[in-house]
């Protein structure tokens, strides 16, 4: 039944009765409109347009305050959103996606194909992982991307709903690549239309978004959402503890383990370009010393996908340092528990190398040139090939002829044997070393209804706050 449709019945009920209602239980009277819900982040580096970013609290505004054509589920599916319909011609080359004629910007325009053009143009050119795949795909569209070509004729408006893309060879299924948060529909003058729209934003501090009445899915039951930035894990904490905030995105909490937590090693530079020494760093760590004392409500992952997880093997005996007194970079994400990354200094500096470290924004930990990096991941897109496809790229070792092949089993809609795979592969390269997979948010006593997508973004739309 629908909420609005509960209140009219609601208003002419005896005072007696909706006495005894207001004490039944709050699930058998359901959500109900009100309330605003403040999410504290531990950084929130944006101003609210949509690009790439691992910053987790830039991922959540603009989760909250954009909407993407096509959206996925937890087990990776094409669900619909802008779009709410597709169809495949010319054997599988072309595909139509019709846009829902109800989607609205929160300027009060409609969503039309020509806005769907103009920011998948813009998302083909940007930094996204995701973007890079799907430029691949496209007939022209690595050209485009390059720069070498300003044309871009893969992706059309036919009318004022529908848009075309074509590839350059069979697509089993529409791209989940256009999932991706970066590339979000906007209109002209740069409007959202997620289910809140940005009332203000200081970049670096505090958003406030409001509900949006005309969102595509309905109206979220929340009516206001503000984030705002915190120093540091304790202060955070605090708020949250005190009620000043009803959820902590970056604070270890019971909401989804999604976050992983990696080691990447750069091949490139001389500390690590011997598969020897990587893999001498692997093999020894302890994971389950990491958690149990650093991490305890994270779980030991020795896998790299999202959702998936495996017994890790006992850390094996490691002669003597061979190589004594070797000085190593390792820039650590800020918002990583300093416990954890202090626990991997001390494995690498267990292993002869004299470390210093940099603590850094978390698109700059991988940015900045160093021999280690230590970060907390989650996917751009919640799809196991692109997620796969994104650790390649972080870990230097994706080669022209990989991504060719990534985007040939994309097209064709790989199967758990091929992801095996590629997963293998990756992992033999002994550049990304998985250590945990960590809860990414804190809930308070108070919301109902919090969720935490694959991708580290928390789900806002359902949710609702108690009388």
């Amino acid at each position: 039944m629908k909420i609005r449709a509960q209140r009219r019945l609601l208003d002419g009920l005896p005072l007696a009765v909706l006495s005894a209602l207001a004490l039944a239980s709050l699930g058998a009277l359901g959500p109900r409109y009100g309330g605003r819900l403040a999410i504290g982040v531990l950084d929130l580096d944006t101003d609210g347009s949509p690009s790439f970013t691992r910053d987790r609290g830039a991922r959540l505004l603009l989760g909250l305050s954009h909407e993407t054509l096509l959206a996925l589920d937890d087990a990776g599916a094409i669900a619909p959103s802008l779009a709410q319909r597709w169809s495949s011609a010319a054997g599988g080359r072309e595909w139509t996606l019709e846009l829902a004629e109800t989607a609205r910007f929160h300027a009060d325009t409609p969503v039309t194909a020509d806005d769907v053009v103009r920011s998948l143009s813009r998302f083909l050119r940007s930094g996204s992982p995701a973007a890079a795949l799907l430029a691949a795909r496209l007939e022209g569209g690595d050209a485009y991307r390059r720069g070498t070509s300003d044309v871009l004729a893969a992706i059309s408006a036919t009318d004022v709903h529908r848009v075309l893309l074509r590839f350059a060879a069979e697509q089993a299924t529409p791209p989940a690549e256009l999932a991706s948060p970066a590339a979000a529909i906007t209109s002209a003058d740069g409007a959202g239309c997620g289910p809140f729209s940005l009332a203000h934003v200081v970049r670096g501090e505090r958003a406030a978004l409001l509900a949006f009445d005309r969102h595509v899915r309905g109206r979220p039951f929340v009516d206001s959402v503000d984030l705002v930035r915190y120093a540091d894990r304790p202060a955070m904490r605090l708020a949250l503890e005190q009620g000043k905030i009803q959820a902590a995105l970056g604070e270890s909490g019971a909401t989804a383990r999604v976050a992983r937590l990696l080691l990447l090693l750069d091949t490139e530079r001389d500390l690590f370009h011997s598969l020897a020494a990587r893999r001498r760093v692997a093999r020894g760590f302890d994971r389950d010393v990491l958690v149990r004392r650093f991490m305890p409500e994270a779980q030991t992952a020795c896998r790299l996908l999202p959702n998936e997880s495996a017994r890790c093997d006992s850390p094996a005996r490691l002669d003597a340092p061979n190589t004594p007194d070797a000085p190593l970079l390792l820039t650590v994400d800020s918002t990583l528990n300093p416990l954890a990354s202090q626990r991997v200094v001390a494995h690498l500096v267990a292993l002869g190398y004299r470390v210093s470290v940099a603590v850094l924004h978390p698109d700059a930990v991988v940015s900045t040139p160093a021999d280690a990096r230590l970060l907390l991941w989650c996917p751009e897109v919640n799809e196991s090939l692109l997620a796969l496809h994104e650790l390649a790229l972080l870990a230097g070792t994706l080669k022209p002829q990989q991504l060719a092949v990534f985007a040939a089993e994309a097209a064709h809609g790989p199967h758990q044997a091929t992801i095996d795979e590629q997963e293998r592969s990756l992992l033999a390269t002994g550049a990304v070393v998985p250590l945990a997979v960590a809860p990414l948010a804190a809930i308070g006593p108070t919301p109902l209804g919090v969720n935490v997508t694959p991708t580290g973004v928390l789900l806002l739309e359902n949710t609702w706050l108690p009388l």
